[in-house]
């Protein structure tokens, strides 16, 4: 069966008008609007030439403080640390085999594994990249199909916070949006749809397009944006600032107005007619409510929302508002955002995360931390980095005569206390206190054995070679870390924190 997917030859159009869409920014200011002030941080992860400037905004994410990103040119899935602002390690993907993933439109990171889709199938991956299972988007449609549903996903032009894929962990399902083989005929029908990913089956959510779809027409603006949060699925429409709460209990639906003081409520419509051009400046231009996003952190909704703009000649030279919720769904505060920001964006113990469209510097990822007085720093609820984050290690290549060993297997939980036991200061350089930071970078085969050791130059903050001698030396004592990695980590040298752990020792 053909799948509906109306914009695959406009990709490209996209992609092109992201990188158009340039924000230049100032080290530090702050921005004062008629209902809060916000600071705004730019920041910056120094890269080299296999990582990117500027990352496809629906193909990235943030998990345990840590950014996942797709390289669309190495077909990587990159990993930085938003607290060091520092490269961590790279998911390699095949395009061919058995593990052969040709493309990526978006993807969700969960504790177990990664969940990616493309044009034909949900891929779920471990997070050592190998696949473990594939579920077919056409095998649903099927399934799904009364000759009214189909599968509403994916997009590839999209311009809304990761609206394409949510994973509910309770229950081990992707809630994914549904429509209707007439676009014109939405009212009272289901919007939204789950899939099991253990028995692949389909089912219908008891949630429904608003009754005022009957006879009005909002084009891709009508396709509903799902959040999960604990017992709710939270939802809205992009044509209008109303949010749906549905408890997965009771199977109850509350709304709520949560209304804009700066722009009306609710998007014109569209004209059933328009062409292909025509239903594109609309999506791009009109009035547009993204979907909601949850701060873990602080218990907070936020939901970001364009104005409409009648210039068609700018893709992003749009009035964009951030609205804050509390737990309960009611509105905190509206700030009015930067001009010309790319209304996407990710949420840290920092504040929120708004990546640059390109990068400010050729050695470097660069974004902006937005903070206000509702979105202060926070420290993390839990200690980043857990073993659940951790590439998974195939327990049949590693030698049994040696499992006792804590450090058999170097990972990102172990490589700090890896370095502690091993560091050998160089003598001339404690002496006449030489202090730096060497970034040294691993690659391993299929088993986890170490391929190759190199040093990155625009990472490490010291020349001073005794030093960087001793970072490499270390490096080649680790002797197994995560199978078809790209593995790296800071050596710091520290005389002070050195001779207070070595007088701890004594």
């Amino acid at each position: 069966m053909k799948m509906i997917n109306h914009n695959t030859i406009l990709h490209v159009i996209l992609y092109a008008l992201f990188l158009m869409s340039c924000n230049v920014a100032k080290d530090k200011y702050e921005v004062i609007t008629s209902s809060s002030l916000i600071n705004i941080d730019t920041l910056s992860v120094n890269i080299d030439e296999n990582y990117m400037q500027n990352y496809t905004a629906l193909r990235n994410r943030i998990f345990n403080g840590w950014l996942y990103a797709y390289n669309i040119h190495q077909h990587t899935i990159d990993i930085f640390d938003f607290t060091t602002q520092n490269f961590i390690s790279q998911i390699k993907l095949q395009k061919e085999g058995t593990d052969g993933i040709p493309n990526i439109n978006s993807f969700v990171i969960t504790k177990e594994f990664i969940i990616l889709q493309n044009e034909s199938n949900y891929i779920i991956i471990n997070h050592n990249g190998h696949i473990v299972k594939k579920i077919s988007k056409e095998k649903l449609t099927l399934c799904l199909n009364k000759k009214e549903y189909l599968l509403d996903a994916p997009d590839n032009i999209s311009i809304s916070n990761f609206e394409d894929i949510v994973y509910d962990s309770n229950s081990k399902k992707i809630i994914i949006p549904i429509s209707t083989s007439s676009p014109f005929k939405l009212k009272g029908k289901h919007c939204l749809a789950s899939i099991d990913i253990s028995t692949e089956e389909i089912s219908l959510l008891p949630t429904t397009y608003s009754d005022n779809l009957n006879n009005e027409y909002y084009g891709k603006l009508s396709k509903p944006n799902p959040l999960i949060i604990k017992d709710r699925i939270i939802y809205n429409f992009s044509y209008s600032s109303d949010v749906y709460s549905l408890d997965k209990n009771s199977k109850t639906i509350s709304s709520y107005q949560i209304t804009s003081d700066f722009t009306k409520n609710r998007s014109e419509q569209l004209d059933k007619n328009s062409n292909i051009k025509k239903q594109l400046d609309y999506y791009f231009h009109s009035l547009f409510f993204h979907g909601l996003q949850y701060d873990n952190y602080r218990n907070l909704f936020y939901r970001v929302h364009t104005d409409k703009s009648n210039d068609r000649s700018v893709f992003n030279n749009k009035e964009t508002y951030l609205t804050i919720i509390s737990d309960n769904l009611e509105k905190i505060s509206e700030i009015k955002l930067p001009a010309n920001l790319y209304p996407i964006f990710n949420i840290t113990e920092k504040g929120l995360i708004f990546q640059f469209m390109t990068g400010l510097y050729e050695d470097k990822y660069s974004y902006m931390i937005i903070t206000s007085s509702h979105i202060m720093p926070v420290n993390k609820i839990d200690p980043p980095h857990k073993t659940e984050v951790t590439p998974a290690i195939d327990n049949s290549t590693v030698d049994k005569s040696t499992v006792d060993n804590p450090f058999e297997v170097v990972s990102l939980d172990n490589i700090k206390e890896f370095i502690t036991e091993n560091l050998v200061y160089p003598p001339f350089e404690l002496k006449n206190g030489a202090e730096g930071a060497v970034f040294v970078i691993l690659e391993s085969d299929n088993s986890g054995g170490i391929l190759s050791c190199k040093i990155s130059d625009r990472a490490t903050s010291t020349d001073n070679e005794a030093l960087r001698n001793e970072a490499i030396r270390i490096a080649k004592l680790i002797k197994r870390v995560a199978p078809n990695s790209l593995f790296s980590f800071h050596v710091n040298f520290n005389k002070e924190e050195y001779l207070l752990r070595k007088s701890k020792k004594q």
